[in-house]
């Protein structure tokens, strides 16, 4: 396993890839540390703070004209794969970047997909894209892969995804929702002051542990946006590189 894809929370990560399913509609469906939570485009791109509109899915295959393009010599590009030493430089440095970032894989990746170069051709002609949907496709295709070594992808991103789907913040949820009801019932019973004001004290204690929590999500979510912010800063620049390239 390539552990810089997934520098903290490896084995909640190996525990996703291990009891995830997912619907018809390409929604997951997983369990981590007895937390069940659902993922789809939207709610994952909820969480990245990233676009859901653009190219969803990387079926089809690079025009001609842009493998013609990116190839260091002619021929080369009438193969379905092209390996990494036959693009030009600047392609090469952006097929590190599909493969290290947007499809993350095992180390020692050499060879552009098909599904790599239609990425690739995106990229270079700066055509919108849902990086959540892509995620997800990706994640479905690692796991359903019967050839080939892979690393966990996502590992990061997947564990701060499941940071903000914890057990303790659903319990506290509910417990808050039990206690409003018991203070419904209370409110109506005579003769109750006492036990209405201690079931009071108690729901504003649990308010407060669950304000903390939240502001703990808000943290880590936090750190997660930056840290994707940092990243999209480099595939911008790399971008434009490429844009200026003769």
């Amino acid at each position: 396993m390539d552990s810089s894809l997934c520098p903290t929370g490896t084995s909640r990560v190996a525990e996703f890839y291990a009891n995830f399913s997912y619907t018809d509609d390409c929604t997951l469906v997983l369990s981590v540390n007895g937390t069940y939570f659902e993922l789809d485009e939207l709610k994952l791109g909820e969480i990245l703070e990233v676009p859901t509109d653009g190219m969803k899915t990387l079926s089809g295959k690079a025009s001609d004209a842009f493998k013609n393009v990116i190839v260091k010599r002619e021929g080369s590009a009438t193969r379905a794969r092209l390996f990494k030493k036959e693009l030009k430089p600047e392609y090469q440095l952006l097929f590190v970047l599909v493969n290290k970032v947007v499809l993350p894989r095992a180390e020692g990746r050499s060879i552009a997909s098909i599904a790599d170069q239609v990425l690739l051709e995106a990229l270079s002609t700066f055509t919108p894209i849902s990086l959540s949907a892509l995620m997800i496709e990706h994640i479905i295709k690692v796991i359903n892969a019967r050839e080939g070594r892979h690393g966990l992808s996502y590992g990061f991103l997947l564990t701060k995804a499941q940071e903000m789907s914890t057990a303790e913040i659903q319990r506290l949820k509910a417990e808050n929702a039990l206690l409003i009801v018991q203070l419904a019932e209370k409110a109506q019973e005579p003769g109750s002051h006492g036990e209405l004001e201690a079931a009071n004290a108690e729901n504003e204690k649990l308010l407060a542990k669950n304000e903390k929590l939240r502001q703990k999500v808000d943290e880590l979510r936090d750190e997660m946006l930056q840290d994707l912010r940092t990243s999209n800063e480099r595939v911008d620049r790399l971008l434009k590189a490429l844009a200026l390239a003769p």
